[in-house]
């Protein structure tokens, strides 16, 4: 019995473990995993969450305008809308002949800041590379006021595969530390296919966790089986028992 419970509990973990909120965008090789808070808007199901989208302020019009004018590829919010998270997407004649930030010194970075982030705040950046990523990253944290208070919101800029990504996570905080902490978790978590480059060490490790994955769904399908097998094994000898004793009990009258 020890043991059943052992493997159940195992079960558990593992299915937990391989269900993850990705989201995945072919087009772009893009995968971002944002937690199960938040509602996730893409152009392709704006439709499906009207009601949402009219919780946020807006129509479904005006919410497909600024999905379109502003190159969105995902809007996510958390049920009171106090966390938001944007990823946009645009190119330029200026990204295509950039290609990809990674190939680029700092200093070159410096000197073009102002061509990705505007003039206004090309002094006001970090530079941010990703664990285990080949990409680099302008980092910009801004505070603002609206209806709701301080928000205080932090962008990461990058370009590659000639195009310009703006991942964004803005907060009803004035805590600039802790919203940096969580931005920087959500960004760690982006991951897009360099396409120009050869297959690094991370890409080998992207292979290396599929098939971690594989082997661990087949090992939760294995220990159902098994614990299902073991019931009906031992469902079905308790009734033997039970007949077998039915049948001395009639021998002895």
């Amino acid at each position: 019995m020890k043991l059943k419970k052992l493997l159940v509990s195992l079960l558990i973990i593992i299915l937990i473990s391989v269900n993850a909120s990705a989201l995945s965008i072919e087009e772009h090789s893009l995968d971002l995993e944002i937690g199960d808070e938040y509602t996730v808007l893409t152009p392709d199901n704006l439709k499906k969450n009207q009601d949402f989208i009219k919780s946020l302020g807006h129509s479904l019009t005006s919410m497909q305008t600024f999905f379109k004018d502003n190159g969105v590829l995902l809007f996510a919010a958390n049920e009171d809308n106090s966390k938001q998270i944007k990823l946009t997407y645009n190119q330029t004649d200026f990204s295509r002949q950039i290609g990809s930030l990674r190939t680029l010194s700092d200093e070159k970075l410096e000197e073009i800041s102002g061509r990705i982030l505007g003039e206004e705040v090309k002094d006001k950046y970090s530079l941010f590379t990703p664990e285990d990523d080949n990409m680099k990253m302008y980092c910009v944290a801004s505070k603002g006021l609206d209806n709701g208070g301080i928000h205080t919101t932090v962008q990461y800029f990058t370009i590659i595969n000639g195009g310009i990504y703006n991942l964004s996570y803005s907060e009803s905080s004035a805590d600039a530390k802790a919203v940096s902490q969580t931005a920087q978790e959500l960004v760690s978590k982006l991951q897009i296919v360099d396409k120009d480059t050869a297959p690094t060490a991370k890409d080998f490790g992207d292979t290396v966790m599929l098939i971690l994955i594989a082997v661990l769904i087949l090992a939760a399908v294995a220990v159902a089986v098994y614990i299902i097998v073991t019931f009906v094994k031992d469902a079905k000898g308790k009734g033997d028992t039970q007949d077998e004793a039915s049948v001395i009990r009639r021998r002895r009258f």
